[in-house]
């Protein structure tokens, strides 16, 4: 072992032990985890409170549900090793949660109960098109059953973004590591959806534009009814099924290494009526590209 090494390996060992020896001088409370830090915040407004909620938190799952007395309620948990800041006093509820690692290096805040890291906001389904900014550094965000909804953008650095049963102004979604479920979802304006890695689900989508894009991952889309329509993934196949006549639209199908079918048929050539206005474009750079459509 050369001389580096070993100098290495003795500073190693030195620095476990002093964790090791503090830890022991407080009773192993240096890494333990107590659950009695949260707290649980619960809060309920009118339905006429708020335009938009804003919020911004490390570790949580955000979960938007229908509202069973037509007010728009809020509950969650937060730990005292946290950075909180809670707003209420404009049309707009702005929530941040910021676990502050760089001051809580040896301090673990996870516990075995889950419920601490999931945040629920009711409001109510038809109501309001309310506005929602959501970001989530590591978490899970689902929107189910609102009828009615303004601007969604939904953003996490690592986890699945869902949207289904409801009716969006307009929807942005972006996902560095998890999947994209869409399903019923009826837009007025455009829906963009990415993940970095990560599969791409959409079924029954209506919007006026549609585009969605992963860079590794398979991409199913069913019942798809836009005019313009992008769907493309780095590695993947596409498997998708757009609501019209093939006549109607300007028909782009490529991938670098697999086999392309247009509705139904086997080809060799990615461009169809190239004359046409609407636009489909399906392109996967390793895998196979299915387009069909449907009347």
């Amino acid at each position: 072992m050369n001389k580096s090494l070993k100098i290495g390996l003795a500073l190693f060992l030195i620095g476990l032990g002093v964790v090791l020896s503090v830890n022991i001088a407080t009773k192993g409370e240096l890494f333990d985890v107590n659950e009695g830090e949260f707290e649980l915040h619960e809060e309920s407004y009118t339905k006429e409170q708020f335009e938009s909620f804003t919020f911004d938190f490390d570790n949580r799952d955000i979960y938007v549900l229908p509202s069973e007395e037509e007010n728009i309620s809020i509950k969650f948990y937060v730990n005292e090793k946290e950075d909180f800041e809670y707003n209420d006093e404009t049309d707009e509820l702005s929530i941040t949660i910021d676990y502050q690692w760089q001051r809580n290096i040896f301090s673990f805040s996870f516990p075995k109960n889950r419920t601490y890291y999931k945040v629920y906001l009711y409001v109510p389904a038809s109501f309001f098109a309310y506005n929602f900014d959501f970001t989530s550094k590591n978490g899970y965000i689902k929107v189910e059953d609102i009828l009615l909804l303004g601007d969604v953008d939904l953003k996490t650095s690592n986890g699945d973004l869902e949207i289904t049963n409801s009716s969006v102004n307009q929807i942005s979604m972006n996902t560095s590591n998890g999947k994209l479920n869409l399903a019923n979802i009826s837009v007025t304006g455009d829906l963009e959806g990415r993940t970095s890695n990560g599969r791409v689900n959409a079924t029954n989508i209506e919007a006026s534009k549609i585009e969605l894009r992963t860079s590794n991952g398979r991409i199913i889309a069913e019942d798809l009814n836009s005019k313009y329509i992008k769907l493309n993934t780095s590695n993947g196949e596409i498997d998708s099924t757009v609501i019209g006549n093939k006549d109607d639209f300007h028909v782009r199908i490529h991938t670098s290494n697999g086999s392309r079918y247009y509705d139904g048929i086997k080809v060799a050539q990615s461009d169809f009526n190239t004359s046409k206005v609407d636009y489909v474009e399906l392109t996967s750079s390793n895998g196979n590209v299915t387009l069909n459509f449907k009347d």
